[in-house]
């Protein structure tokens, strides 16, 4: 498809959408739906069919844009012909016609829009393409489970609509049979969409760069969404009307669906613009700290109260609660802190253990050219860094000597020293003297992001390097000067034996003469 056809297509079948779910609730304020739920609709609606308007547009061949336009159409003809059914058949009874068939198409709508989504979703993210073709009858398999519950749904007697009327074309003696395909074919789907989850995990395990920046894009926001279904969950189970069946439930859930398209637009578009991995940090953390507060405050509060119910005690639960949550309230985030660290960043060494490979990378026999990289590695691996320098002083000068990650270029520019005190390295850039019997001998340093800046056990980490690091730095320049010093010798001999030839044959020449 051409780029701008692709572009009034995409727009086109915004407008569309706009138009239904307009429609909708100009019919559910006169139907007197739920309003609050209603909202929520049109929010995860939107924010769907912008983005998939927006991918289809710009990345016509990426089939993830043209997936959430499908999505949204048909969620969207299933909202307005549920609407327009209520109010044919209970509203006003005859107001407008072929309330019956729009109640029919409303009943089957809704699968052929959200089905997809449970599983091509995964199986096509980001690039719109499957991993590889061995995932084909996966994606087969979703396509005939899909047909299946759509044929099942216009057939059976039984419609799934908020108006209890017949399905014109239903089969009544075959109403058992199509529940049981229906209900089979609903398995299956549950098993289908685990393995497209599985597709992408995949993925991502073989992705890097880019593609797997997009991927946590994605993963965090599905993330949000399991999390808050898990926490409705168990509110339901504890009794917690709040989480389950409430106006904020309603919020919330919205909210929780509207960050997936959200993520999945960024993902596609914008993922350069935006750190993810700071994002997923601060969300895990402040995930953990308030499943922890909402556990300690059910598990005493209601546990407690349950047990102790009638007690003059149970006034004071709140207060109990609160004190435990204040006393264990840093420990816990110190432990969120880490879970997040490790979910991102993979497991991180410790300061020891740092400390250790340190120790073994010196006394071990690597050649003076891998001595320093292996420095800055073991440098930015135990601070997260990201970007990782070894600096040696040459002369009155610092130059920079060694980089991690590998892919980061070395600054070529040396630095003039001032009265042997270590100069600025740059903006951002955390930096430490190694000196040893006073002389500077050069600098260890870190780039860390604004949001994550060195921390307190970092810096003492940090410390340490630079104090242990006094005698590579040293054995390095020795190292350095002395290839300087062969260097200057060579050239030193080239140019007698070239003043040597010449002389030669001038002599040559005059003799010649």
């Amino acid at each position: 498809m051409k780029a701008g056809t692709a572009r009034r297509t995409a727009w086109g079948l915004l407008a569309l959408g706009v138009a239904l779910v307009g429609g909708g609730m100009v019919l559910a304020v006169v139907n007197r739906s739920a309003v609050v739920q209603n909202a929520s609709f049109v929010l995860i609606f939107l924010s769907m069919a912008y983005i998939g308007s927006l991918i289809a547009s710009r990345r016509p061949d990426n089939a993830i844009g043209w997936l959430l336009l499908w999505t949204t159409l048909a969620i969207g003809t299933g909202f307005v012909s549920d609407e327009y059914s209520k109010y044919a058949l209970v509203t006003n009874p005859g107001a407008l016609p072929g309330g019956v068939w729009v109640a029919w198409a409303s009943s089957w709508a809704w699968a052929i829009g959200i089905i997809p989504i449970v599983t091509f979703l995964f199986l096509l993210f980001p690039d719109g393409h499957l991993p590889s073709r061995r995932w084909r009858p996966v994606a087969w398999a979703a396509a005939a489970a899909l047909a299946l519950v759509t044929v099942g749904g216009m057939l059976n007697p039984k419609m799934d609509t908020s108006v209890q009327v017949k399905n014109p074309i239903g089969i009544e003696g075959a109403a058992g049979l199509i529940d049981s395909v229906i209900g089979a074919a609903f398995t299956s789907l549950a098993v289908l969409g685990l393995l497209s989850v599985w597709s992408l995990v995949q993925r991502f395990r073989r992705a890097s760069g880019d593609e797997r920046e997009q991927i946590k894009w994605f993963g965090f926001a599905a993330g949000l969404l399991v999390g808050w279904l898990v926490l409705s969950t168990i509110g339901q189970a504890a009794g917690i009307k709040l989480l389950y069946d409430s106006e904020l439930n309603t919020v919330l859930s919205g909210v929780s669906f509207v960050a997936l398209p959200l993520a999945v637009g960024v993902a596609i578009l914008k993922y350069r613009l935006y750190d993810i991995d700071v994002v997923i940090r601060k969300t895990v953390v402040l995930g953990v700290l308030a499943a922890f507060i909402t556990v300690v405050y059910v598990a005493i509060v209601v546990g407690i109260g349950a047990v102790a119910a009638g007690s003059v005690s149970n006034r004071f639960l709140p207060i109990v609660a609160a004190v435990v949550i204040a006393v264990a309230f840093q420990p816990v985030q110190a432990a969120a802190r880490r879970l997040a660290n490790r979910l991102v960043l993979g497991p991180r060494a410790t300061p020891y253990e740092v400390l250790s490979a340190f120790s073994d990378r010196v006394g071990g026999t690597y050649a003076t050219e891998d001595l320093l990289p292996r420095m800055a590695r073991i440098l930015g691996e135990g601070t997260g860094a990201e970007r990782a320098e070894v600096w040696l002083r040459v002369g009155e000068k610092l130059r920079p000597a060694a980089a991690w990650p590998p892919d980061a270029a070395t600054r070529s520019e040396p630095i003039p020293i001032q009265d042997g005190e270590l100069p600025s390295l740059g903006p951002g850039v955390d930096a430490l003297p190694v000196r040893q019997d006073g002389e500077l001998l050069g600098a260890i340093a870190v780039t860390k992001p604004p949001s994550e800046p060195v921390s307190p056990e970092e810096a003492k980490l940090l410390a340490h390097l630079a104090a242990q690091a006094g005698l590579v730095l040293r054995n390095v320049r020795l190292t350095e000067e002395l290839r300087a010093r062969l260097d200057e010798l060579q050239a030193s001999r080239v140019r007698i034996v070239a003043a040597q030839d010449q002389e030669r044959r001038r002599l040559e020449r005059n003799l010649h003469d």
